[in-house]
C-alpha cells in the first residue's frame, strides 16, 4: 500500500521518495535466498504503511507488555474533539498545534487533579468531504480511578465540545489501542482524498508532529524496559553523497530479524540503473 500511495503523491506533485534508486531484500533462511522487490523507498513518515506498521506493532507489544505487569483495572478508552471545531486546509497544521498544546495543558490538569494517568495519545485527522474541512479529534488511552471517574468526565464534558467516552472500562485492550494507531492515517481514507486534502495532509506528515504520544507511566516503563533502540541496523560503510555511484547492486545494511529461531536473516540492497 506504500507504494500505491507514493504513486498518488507523485501524480499531484509530491516527492515522497527518499531515493531513486530501487531496493531489493535478500531473505537468507536454511540455506534458500528469497529476493524481495520493495521499489524506491518512501520518506519515513507514519503516512505510509510500512513505516508506522512497524512502530505500531512495538507500541503494541509494549503496553500489552505494560498491561501483563501493572494490571488492566481502570483502563479506558476515550475520544475527545477539538473545541475549534472543523478546520480549513490551509489552516491544518496551526489547528493541530492549538489542540495539541490544549491536550497536553488537560492532560496535566487531569494527573494533577483527578489523578488520571494518561498512557497513550493518538490523533487522527479526518477529511470532511462535504464541508470540505478537516476534523480533528484525538482517542485516550489510560487508567481513571473509580473515586474520581465521574468528576473527571463532568470536566472533560465541559471542556470539550464533543466526548465519545465509555462508562464502563475497555475489554479489549490490545484491539482498541491498535485501532487507536492505526487510525491516524488509515491508507484506504488517505488515497481516496482529492488532491488539495491529500496535500494538506502530507505537510501534516512532514512537519514533524507527534500524532502519537507515550506518557505518564508508560512512557517512563517503556524508557526503563524497552529504551529506544539507534543504530540497530548495521550499515555499510557510509558513503559521500556528493560521489556517485557505478551502476550495480550496493549492499545497504543487515536487518535483525524480530526473532532468530528459525535463523532467518535479512540483507537490505540497493540497484544503481545504468
Amino acid at each position: 500500500m506504500s507504494r500505491e500511495l507514493a504513486e498518488r503523491f507523485e501524480a499531484i506533485g509530491v516527492d515522497a521518495y527518499r531515493s531513486e534508486n530501487e531496493r531489493y531484500l535478500k531473505r537468507c533462511r536454511a540455506g534458500q535466498i528469497e529476493v524481495v522487490e520493495l521499489g524506491r523507498p518512501v520518506r519515513q513518515s507514519r503516512i505510509f504503511p510500512s513505516v508506522s506498521s512497524q512502530k505500531n506493532l512495538e507500541i503494541v507489544e509494549c503496553y500489552n507488555e505494560f498491561i501483563q505487569c501493572e494490571g488492566e483495572d481502570d483502563l479506558f478508552f476515550w475520544t475527545f474533539a477539538a473545541p475549534a471545531g472543523k478546520c480549513h486546509l490551509a489552516d491544518l497544521i496551526k489547528e493541530y498545534e492549538a489542540f495539541s498544546e490544549l491536550v497536553s495543558a488537560e492532560v496535566r490538569y487531569l494527573k494533577r487533579t483527578f489523578q488520571v494517568d494518561v498512557h497513550l495519545l493518538a490523533f487522527h485527522p479526518r477529511y470532511d468531504k462535504d464541508e470540505e474541512l478537516f476534523d480533528l479529534h484525538i482517542h485516550f488511552m489510560g487508567r481513571v480511578p473509580l473515586e474520581y471517574r465521574v468528576a473527571a468526565l463532568g470536566y472533560l464534558d465541559e471542556k470539550f465540545p464533543r466526548v465519545d467516552r465509555k462508562d464502563k472500562p475497555v475489554e479489549s485492550v490490545v484491539a482498541a489501542v491498535t485501532y487507536m494507531l492505526n487510525g491516524v492515517y488509515p491508507v484506504d481514507k488517505v488515497l481516496g482524498l482529492p488532491e488539495r486534502p491529500l496535500k494538506a495532509l502530507w505537510k501534516l506528515s512532514q512537519s514533524k508532529k507527534q500524532l502519537v504520544r507515550k506518557t505518564g507511566t508508560f512512557a517512563l516503563w517503556k524508557r526503563l524496559n524497552h529504551p529506544e533502540k539507534r543504530g540497530t541496523r548495521q550499515s555499510a560503510r557510509n558513503q559521500s553523497s556528493s560521489t556517485p555511484r557505478m551502476p550495480g547492486d550496493y549492499f545497504i545494511a543487515y536487518i535483525p530479524p524480530r526473532s532468530d529461531e528459525y535463523g532467518e536473516t535479512l540483507q537490505l540492497w540497493e540497484r544503481i540503473k545504468p
